[in-house]
């Protein structure tokens, strides 16, 4: 690897994630570069592309030049971030870049040989597949949920869900979708060594085909550099569940990837989960979950939650939860070596509005009585919506969507 001190593109606005990330949604056509951004269209013919599509280089060349794009693209929340003196997703990953020689793997090959370059290949790509999904969490909706897709056709799209995928565009895009994917893995077997992060989230990739067959493309096109994640509901039997994982174990052993991980999604703990997202059957996460972490500790293990207006009261409980399982997987593999730490990843959701963890009247985070709530409160207070009467809308829609279900 050719150790580097910066990002070869110097200008003050600089990107990794604009050169380096791809974020493809495969069944729906689209892509971006950033998960704060806008989506790029794609067709099935055009699929190869999604990494350099017009306003992706459009966007990079503005960055090189030293200006921000438009806002309405998603780069302001960085630039705005920056402007107050914060440290954004975009300052945060050029300062690893320097400190961390796992993080200059990043940097696409095409910038090390002409820093002014603005087609190049990615290094970190994560792809939903399909939406199919044996879920619909409550704040989700019919673009990552199948269940949410039949939900509307039977009751009626909700106000937030009238742009996304319906029943009416569901026979368009299943016909596209083979195609799609066929062109996928022919950019894929010709690209996977420039690859070092390959994430696969859905809809629910257990629930996928097309997970085992990522499972079986690294079998046999091995990239010791790849840190490859799945992120799943844990929604799936547990005798499929061991067999998966020790599909993913077999790559592990053989060394065909740098490391292999689950991401498994949870926003709190306890019985009103199954309420938040429906179709979730508590004990049967538990048991995957302490299966995975217990029987594999070779596996990077993290959870995922989603910060909202319905969870922010049980999250403490899932963190105190965390610290007994990171006690006993450490105890059950005291002697072993390099056993990866269990690991909690949040994020804020931001919309709808009346699903928002800073919709409550002042005071409400504070009763939390455990320290971690600091979390939720120091987010919710830096993100809340404006409008007055979010938390009025939130209950109109839960009693909506209670009669639904």
């Amino acid at each position: 690897m050719v150790s580097i001190e910066k990002f070869p593109v110097t200008s003050p606005t600089a990107c990794l994630l604009k050169w380096g990330w791809s974020t493809i949604l495969l069944y729906s056509g689209q892509s971006n570069s950033c998960h704060r951004t806008t989506l790029s269209q794609l067709t099935s013919d055009s699929i190869h592309t999604f990494h350099n599509t017009p306003e992706k280089i459009e966007q990079r060349r503005i960055m090189r030049d030293g200006g921000w794009p438009a806002r309405g693209n998603g780069c302001e929340c960085c630039a705005d971030i920056e402007e107050s003196g914060g440290m954004s997703d975009r300052t945060t990953n050029l300062a690893l870049l320097v400190s961390d020689p796992q993080q200059q793997k990043l940097v696409p090959l095409e910038l090390l040989q002409d820093p002014d370059a603005l087609e190049v290949t990615p290094t970190m790509l994560e792809v939903y597949f399909t939406n199919r999904c044996n879920m619909s969490c409550i704040y989700c909706g019919p673009d990552y949920s199948t269940r949410w897709v039949a939900e509307n056709a039977r009751f009626g799209s909700l106000d937030h869900h009238t742009r996304g995928i319906n029943a009416e565009r569901v026979n368009a895009l299943n016909a596209d979708y083979p195609k799609k994917l066929e062109n996928f893995w022919r950019w894929l077997d010709d690209n996977y060594k420039n690859l070092r992060m390959f994430n696969v989230l859905g809809g629910e990739p257990f629930y996928q085909k097309e997970t085992e067959q990522t499972i079986r493309f690294w079998a046999d096109h091995p990239n010791p550099d790849l840190h490859l994640k799945i992120f799943s509901n844990l929604k799936v039997g547990h005798k499929k569940f061991v067999q998966l994982v020790n599909s993913l174990k077999a790559l592990h052993d053989s060394n065909s990837c740098a490391s292999v991980g689950i991401c498994a999604s949870l926003d709190g703990w306890g019985s009103e989960q199954m309420y938040i997202r429906t179709g979730l059957n508590l004990a049967n996460w538990q048991k995957n979950f302490e299966y995975l972490i217990y029987a594999h500790p070779w596996a990077d293990v993290s959870i995922n939650s989603t910060i909202n207006a319905l969870s922010v009261r049980t999250m403490p409980a899932l963190l105190r939860k965390m610290r007994d399982w990171k006690v006993e997987r450490a105890e059950l593999t005291d002697h072993l070596h390099n056993v990866p730490q269990i690991s909690w990843v949040f994020n804020m959701l931001l919309g709808p509005d009346f699903m928002h963890a800073g919709i409550f009247e002042k005071g409400f985070l504070q009763t939390i009585s455990n320290r971690p709530s600091n979390y939720c409160l120091g987010i919710a207070n830096g993100n809340a919506p404006t409008e007055p009467t979010c938390a009025a809308s939130r209950s109109r829609s839960i009693a909506r969507l209670t009669i639904r279900r």
